[in-house]
């Protein structure tokens, strides 16, 4: 699950793993993103967010260069993307079940409010898409698998890991509350600038 969710928060994987999808790893910058407090998460909302030259944005985008966009994340393990381009509207939650120890389930959700006159169309390109970049994680995930086997500890240490750590913090600030304890300190900040490449 703890993997799944490192997945689900890391912002800095996407042009790496879904090069070409979502971003381009050739064209990677620095980018720096402010996250405000949510009683169990975060979020950072960007306004005038350039579109990357990407397939799915040249459809999304329609020649547009700039978007409205919201990233949410929720305990125990829910992912809420939303992104706005003029009236064209689109969204995706990804939602993480531990099924045992070992195993979680992760399921997709996506939504827009256009193309409505190709929608069979629509909905098997993003079928398509989501079912690769879904492989696409899940390659990396048993990687990760792999070599957490081989370590009892991640190194999670750049300013990029933050979110990650964010969770760990808020799984146990969740259970100490459920346990009754007082005076917890949140453990994500209230507001919060984080810079890495992408």
């Amino acid at each position: 699950m703890d993997f799944v969710v490192d997945s689900l928060v890391d912002p800095a994987h996407v042009p790496f793993v879904h090069n070409r999808f979502f971003r381009q790893k050739r064209v990677a910058k620095p980018k720096e993103k402010e996250f405000t407090r949510l009683p169990l998460g975060f979020r950072t909302v960007s306004e005038h967010t350039q579109l990357p030259n990407t397939f799915v944005f040249r459809i999304f985008g329609a020649g547009a260069k700039e978007a409205t966009t919201s990233v949410d994340f929720f305990l125990p393990g829910i992912h809420l993307e939303t992104l706005q381009v003029g009236q064209r509207f689109g969204s995706i939650m990804l939602i993480a079940t531990p099924l045992t120890s070992e195993i979680t389930r992760l399921d997709i959700t996506v939504g827009w409010n256009f193309l409505q006159w190709s929608a069979p169309f629509s909905k098997v390109l993003v079928r398509l898409t989501a079912r690769t970049t879904l492989g696409q994680d899940r390659a990396i995930l048993e990687l990760q698998e792999q070599g957490n086997r081989q370590t009892s500890t991640m190194n999670v240490g750049l300013e990029m890991d933050t979110l990650a750590v964010w969770y760990r913090r808020l799984k146990k600030y969740y259970l100490n509350q459920q346990a009754g304890l007082s005076n917890l300190e949140h453990p994500v900040p209230e507001r919060t600038t984080l810079r890495w490449v992408t």
